[in-house]
């Protein structure tokens, strides 16, 4: 699934370079999506469904233009993201978060990720690898994730938290190594970084 643009004439904001899924349970599995551009989720954007399977797939080289998702966004109440390649992702603007894997909405609370490689990543904002944001909750095993990079901060994994809104993400047996933020950022935590009100 290669080469693909959703963006339109005047905009950029339509979401699902290579792969959009709306309210629907759906399972994508040994495929290669790649170099495809969108506003939102550049190679995979699934926004719902009860019984998401995203396995053993590379997804690689793909872009976002307006917003977050790099490689995959996805919104699902009940997902597994398995033996994925998340490579060589970007966010192509001057904010945005989540360069490789963005998880998302307070609907997302049984997000399973294990054994992925999320490697060579950037956002030019936060989260170059993994973004776990507005409420989600990612349970990550075995997850590979290295040289991530951010402008700002939480280059391999970012955990966003708003008030009375924080996300939960759990780490279990994962390496996170080599991930650099940009010289200018202050934030820290190049790693990991989870900011307040979150877990």
């Amino acid at each position: 699934i290669e080469g693909n643009d959703s963006r339109y004439e005047g905009g950029d904001a339509d979401g699902g370079g290579g792969i959009y899924s709306g309210d629907a349970n759906i399972k994508i599995t040994d495929n290669i999506i790649r170099n495809n551009h969108s506003g939102l989720g550049g190679g995979v954007l699934v926004g719902g469904g009860t019984a998401v399977v995203i396995r053993g797939n590379t997804i690689e080289g793909n872009s976002c233009h307006s917003d977050h998702g790099g490689g995959l966004a996805l919104s699902s109440p009940n997902a597994e993201i398995s033996d994925n390649q998340i490579l060589n992702k970007k966010v192509d603007n001057d904010y945005g978060w989540g360069g490789g894997i963005l998880i998302f909405s307070d609907e997302a609370k049984n997000v399973r990720m294990s054994f992925n490689t999320v490697a060579g990543n950037y956002a030019p904002s936060l989260g170059g690898g993994t973004f776990i944001d507005d409420g989600a909750e990612a349970f990550m095993d075995h997850e590979l994730i290295y040289g991530n990079t951010t402008d700002e901060g939480g280059s391999g994994v970012y955990v966003d938290g708003l008030e009375d809104m924080g996300s939960k993400a759990t780490l279990v047996h994962c390496t996170i190594a080599n991930n650099k933020e940009g010289d200018s950022s202050r934030r820290g935590g190049a790693g990991i970084y989870v900011q307040g009100y979150s877990q």
